[in-house]
């Protein structure tokens, strides 16, 4: 069923925007259309991580022996400093339909860690439709991103290594109204994610679906609850070195719900929420017991507060707690794979924009 769905939603925009474009150039000109301001958010983040290298009590303590596992940091926890951009165009595709293209580009940096820090971003192409119907397709890239250090097991000796991935994920997203003020999204999305040399027995290819209800029923409140299903493929299984003899293949089930309310005094937005990420390893080899038969339940819950200061100018303070909770044949397995962590987050925010045509 999920393969049908998103062969329908892939086909969406070859079948139905070429229409709705011919048949609407009429009334304005292709300038008037294009030549339209472009909306700009820049923000600041500064945050708190307890425990940002996910790392287990278990390897809390061995990293009082071995300051390897840390890698570049001297601690556990770590400052964050987070400066991103927005930037929104409008262009008049379609009379009487917002047209929505935005590009997000954003850097985190570690105070603890040169390695970790990062940069990432999003673009999406957002088409109205109709009523609480939207089509959305959208890319996101990391182009390197740092785990934190391990062992290579193609390699002799003990030494540690820096484990970094490059990840993409492109979807499709298509929403439309199923009663008064609720909509449905169906989501289809494809993820990859590339390890660097020492560690491409790592290598998975996603593919998931997401369906996600939101209601906007009651005033100042929307409330949203969703599902996603998918599996990770280990597509360097079996490619020839020693550490792809063993499938980290899995399959992975999530679900969540968040609420957010818009008082409108003294706070413009007051949201939570909570997401539940079951993961099941396929292998039942003996030879991998890391692996074999292990599943792990990964718990997020998280609330924000965001006030409007001036015109343009906001502010929003944001806490999230994530554990991972691990199940094995084997005591060590779980111990190893376990973690807790929580971020604190302070945001600046300022909404401009450029009207760079005229």
């Amino acid at each position: 069923m999920n393969s049908k769905v998103a062969s329908i939603i892939l086909n969406i925009p070859k079948i139905l925007l070429p229409i709705l474009l011919i048949s609407n150039l009429s009334s304005q000109t292709l300038v008037s259309r294009i030549a339209v301001p472009i909306y700009l958010t820049t923000s600041i983040s500064v945050g708190y991580d307890n425990n940002f290298l996910r790392l287990s009590d278990l390897e809390k303590e061995n990293a009082t022996f071995d300051s390897q596992l840390l890698g570049d940091s001297e601690t556990f926890d770590s400052q964050i400093i987070r400066p991103e951009i927005k930037i929104v165009y409008n262009p008049v595709l379609l009379n009487g339909h917002i047209t929505n293209i935005r590009l997000t580009m954003a850097r985190l940096d570690y105070g603890q860690s040169s390695r970790k820090s990062y940069h990432s971003f999003v673009f999406r192409f957002e088409q109205h439709i109709g009523s609480y119907q939207w089509l959305i397709l959208g890319y996101s890239l990391l182009p390197e991103y740092y785990l934190r250090t391990y062992k290579d097991r193609d390699l002799i000796g003990d030494d540690w290594l820096p484990c970094r991935f490059t990840g993409e994920t492109a979807f499709v997203s298509y929403s439309f109204p199923v009663f008064k003020k609720t909509w449905v999204r169906i989501k289809p999305g494809l993820t990859n994610y590339y390890y660097d040399s020492h560690f491409t027995e790592f290598d998975t290819r996603v593919v998931d679906t997401e369906i996600r209800i939101s209601t906007r029923l009651l005033s100042k409140f929307k409330m949203s609850v969703w599902s996603v299903v998918g599996k990770g493929d280990n597509i360097t299984f079996n490619s020839g070195l020693i550490s792809t003899a063993w499938d980290r293949s899995y399959d992975f089930l999530q679900f969540g719900t968040q609420i957010e309310c818009s008082p409108k005094s003294y706070l413009s937005s007051i949201g939570g929420y909570v997401k539940f990420d079951r993961r099941n390893y396929l292998t039942d080899s003996p030879d991998d017991p890391l692996h074999a038969g292990r599943q792990h339940l990964e718990i997020k819950s998280g609330l924000w507060f965001k006030k409007e200061l001036f015109n343009n100018i906001s502010i929003k303070l944001s806490w999230e707690y994530r554990e991972k909770i691990t199940k094995s044949q084997y005591d060590w397995v779980e111990e190893l794979k376990s973690f807790s962590k929580q971020e604190v987050w302070l945001k600046f925010s300022y909404d401009f924009y450029l009207d760079i045509f005229y």
